[in-house]
């Protein structure tokens, strides 16, 4: 992740609880004028949370023409980028309709992930913490039930580990 992306770990932290998702609301409700934006939102949530927000609510935005439900969903700008799109993410997944258990490396934000968790057991891996956070949140919304998210580098990992 970019340092100076201003979707740190202390705001997705915030944005969990109900001020955070408050603040969200808000943001996108003002979105469409962020110098008026950001001083309302500065007007009663700190800075760097109002930053974040703005940019979270931004990325939802062009997220929508890969994720039906980007609105709910987290991102960061290569995460997204590199996402693909659902129904591409659900055509693959119905693909490998055979295994009871799959593994997704290097998941990135969860979008083939969530696909892949739908009908069965799925780990996601993810070195990058934040964005492993992403992959969960995401996962969740998108309704894999089945699914878990390590924070590990892939290079680290014994396959054997994971064979049935």
């Amino acid at each position: 992740m970019n340092s100076a992306d201003p979707i740190t770990l202390e705001a997705l932290r915030f944005f969990a609880r109900s001020a955070g998702r408050q603040l969200l609301e808000e943001a996108t409700a003002l979105a469409d004028d962020e110098w008026r934006a950001q001083e309302q939102l500065r007007a009663h949530y700190p800075a760097e949370f109002c930053r974040a927000a703005l940019a979270l609510v931004e990325l939802r935005r062009h997220g929508r023409e890969k994720f039906p439900e980007a609105d709910r969903m987290f991102f960061d700008r290569p995460g997204l980028e590199m996402a693909t799109r659902r129904e591409i993410a659900c055509y693959r997944a119905a693909r490998l309709g055979g295994f009871e258990s799959i593994m997704d490396l290097c998941c990135g934000i969860g979008g083939d992930l969530s696909a892949l968790a739908r009908d069965r057991e799925a780990i996601g891996i993810e070195r990058d913490p934040i964005v492993a956070l992403f992959a969960r949140a995401n996962a969740e919304l998108l309704g894999a039930t089945s699914c878990e998210v390590r924070t590990e580098d892939v290079t680290e990992i014994d396959p054997s580990e994971f064979a049935a």
